[in-house]
């Protein structure tokens, strides 16, 4: 019998089972993300898709096998650097478990991942995620991260105007569920100004784009869940909260 949160894999296509998620992800398509969503039963629109990874690559993106598997809650992709891609790429969409949360416990979450590192001498690489969920309204709240420390960080570390950039609410129309996408606050610096500013539909968010060393490996963080719509900011603050507080990846 599957585990409660799990990803199965046939070929290039993953299916994740969950109590309160159903989604597919194409690992040669990496820019089409989780999709063929389903929350609490009821499926999406069709043409929805969160945490959806870089641009479409004619004939689909190269992947390295022996560094992709499911195991458990864990997809993981890896994608070796290419002449028109200069870094090598892995991709984790991990479930979160929220259910020790009693509030959240109909909620769906999943962390993306992301980790990249190059052979190149001079490069500044960036990845961009795209959030699509079709027409709807955007919200932004402001996340507190004084009500504790997590590891490794601090609250008075962020700036209230690096902290507005963390947190978005969308609200897709003729929905009763809510889209929330964080950006971990360590992270939000290693964000293009521009990207993650932006009010724009779909939601997209550009990571790093900064000066990666040779032999270096920089990660980021990115939460995407769907919630029911009532009671969306708090559900979405108390996300933030678990998200500040959870351990560092050890991934590879």
């Amino acid at each position: 019998m599957p585990a409660a949160n799990s990803w199965t894999v046939d070929q290039h296509l993953a299916r994740l089972t969950s109590p309160t998620l159903a989604a597919e992800v194409d690992l040669r398509r990496p820019d089409a993300g989780l999709h063929s969503l389903a929350f609490a039963g009821t499926s999406l629109d069709a043409q929805a898709r969160m945490l959806a990874v870089g641009a479409n690559e004619a004939g689909g993106w190269e992947l390295s096998g022996p560094e992709s598997y499911a195991r458990g809650a864990d997809l993981v992709a890896t994608y070796p650097q290419t002449a028109a891609r200069p870094y090598r790429l892995q991709v984790y969409w991990r479930v979160v478990d929220l259910s020790t949360i009693a509030s959240l416990r109909g909620a769906a979450c999943v962390e993306l991942q992301l980790s990249i590192n190059t052979s190149l001498l001079d490069t500044a690489p960036a990845v961009e995620t795209t959030d699509d969920f079709g027409p709807g309204e955007i919200a932004r709240i402001l996340p507190s991260p004084l009500a504790g420390e997590g590891p490794g960080v601090r609250g008075s570390e962020f700036s209230e105007g690096l902290m507005e950039n963390c947190a978005t609410i969308l609200r897709p129309q003729n929905a009763t569920c809510s889209y929330v996408r964080l950006v971990h606050p360590v992270d939000c610096g290693r964000t293009a100004p521009d990207a993650a500013a932006s009010t724009k539909l779909p939601l997209q968010l550009t990571l790093f784009g900064r000066y990666l060393e040779k032999g270096v490996i920089m990660r980021a963080r990115v939460r995407g869940a769907i919630v029911p719509r009532k009671h969306d900011e708090t559900s979405a603050a108390e996300i933030f909260q678990d998200f500040l507080h959870s351990p560092l990846p050890l991934t590879t």
